[in-house]
């Protein structure tokens, strides 16, 4: 089958960020790069728009070079594809609009569009609701919480078995890794607790900023409160080397994030990851597996009183993750299924796809109500 993964109508990259790159790239990025090998491997002819400024061919798999919008809608109705797979939701509405026109519908009769929940349900502007036929669940928290139309399971995976088993196992260091960027929720509260511990405790923090923030002031002046080494743009090997090393991760959370790759990451290397108490994160990073922030200055203390206690929870981390579905052939295997549910069922109804629209209209109503009858009573 000739597949489509699209991310972005403004491609940044120029080298193809697959793990071993000299440089990061952000989790959705990660798992753009996973579906497009995993679907070249099982057979598939493979194009990934919207990432590289010029094209390459890795793995079996085309990464088209940068288009204008003309052109990259053009390139998609000549390659008449039986799948489009969008891994964000702002680049089908930059080509098609809110709606497809009647030579996109022509175009694309025979064509399945389904869209990667990275990031929650495209909504708003980047909506493509009118287009969608599949929505791709990224997380069993996703999963439990969101219920937005007809949806097949598309998990995020983490580099298990091509960098976190390759990387040596380190001594663990007295050092904490905090992986946020400023506008994350959690971050300022995290901030203060490990600058209180500063002058308890003699322990580094790492604060590693994600590629894709570019306020470098505003990080500057977060990470001078706590951080001892700042570090914006860094490898997955590199990544995996200092978890191992590190007594814990701190992973924070962005709005609409269901399935943060941090936390597999950690898991994969053995490493305690905190968390907020947000309730998809409460299902990925279950209590007696890893740690949830309820006041965080005593989580950090208690890491760095009991270091090896922190240590045996980052050992149940990464036997958890074994038997998950969060690991690169767990999704290969969503994949083959997702590709052989489309041969069978090309399109959703449109009765049916109008009745999951409704029904995820009026949860979101219910929640705003909840919100506020909360803060009416407060």
């Amino acid at each position: 089958m000739k597949i489509i993964l699209t991310r972005d109508t403004e491609p940044s990259y120029v080298e193809i960020p697959a793990p071993d790159a000299s440089f990061g790239a952000p989790g959705t990025v990660n798992q753009t790069y996973l579906h497009a090998k995993h679907l070249a491997e099982l057979g598939h002819e493979v194009y990934v728009l919207g990432m590289l400024q010029k094209e390459q061919t890795q793995d079996n798999v085309v990464y088209i070079g940068k288009k204008s919008i003309n052109g990259f809608r053009d390139f998609i109705f000549n390659t008449k594809p039986e799948i489009i797979i969008t891994e964000g939701g702002a680049f089908l509405y930059n080509v098609f609009g809110k709606s497809l026109n009647r030579e996109a519908k022509d175009a694309l009769r025979n064509t399945s569009i389904l869209h990667v929940m990275h990031n929650g349900p495209a909504w708003k502007r980047q909506a493509s609701l009118n287009y969608i036929d599949y929505w791709c669940y990224v997380g069993e928290s996703q999963k439990r919480l969101i219920k937005i139309g007809p949806c097949l399971d598309l998990f995020n995976a983490t580099f298990l078995r091509t960098v976190h088993s390759k990387t040596p196992i380190k001594k663990r260091k007295q050092q904490i890794v905090v992986v946020s960027a400023p506008i994350k929720i959690g971050i300022q509260e995290a901030s203060e607790a490990l600058k209180r511990l500063k002058k308890e405790f003699d322990f580094k923090v790492f604060f590693l900023m994600p590629v894709w923030f570019q306020d470098r002031h505003k990080f500057n002046e977060i990470a001078s409160q706590f951080s001892d080494i700042n570090v914006v743009n860094f490898s997955q090997f590199g990544l995996s080397k200092l978890f191992k090393e590190s007594l814990a991760v701190v992973a924070t959370f962005h709005h609409g994030e269901q399935c943060p790759v941090t936390i597999l990451d950690a898991y994969a290397t053995g490493t305690l990851c905190i968390t907020g108490n947000h309730s998809s994160l409460r299902r990925l990073n279950p209590m007696g597996i890893q740690c949830r922030i309820q006041e965080q200055y005593n989580v950090f203390k208690w890491i760095l009183e009991n270091p090896r206690k922190a240590i045996d929870l980052g050992h149940k981390g990464l036997k958890y993750l074994k038997n998950s579905d969060y690991t690169e052939s767990a999704q290969k295997k969503q994949l083959r299924a997702i590709v052989n549910f489309i041969k069978e069922n090309p399109k959703a109804s449109i009765l049916e796809k109008k009745y999951w629209r409704y029904r995820y209209y009026c949860q979101l109503k219910y929640n705003a109500f909840k919100y506020y009858y909360k803060n009416l009573c407060l």
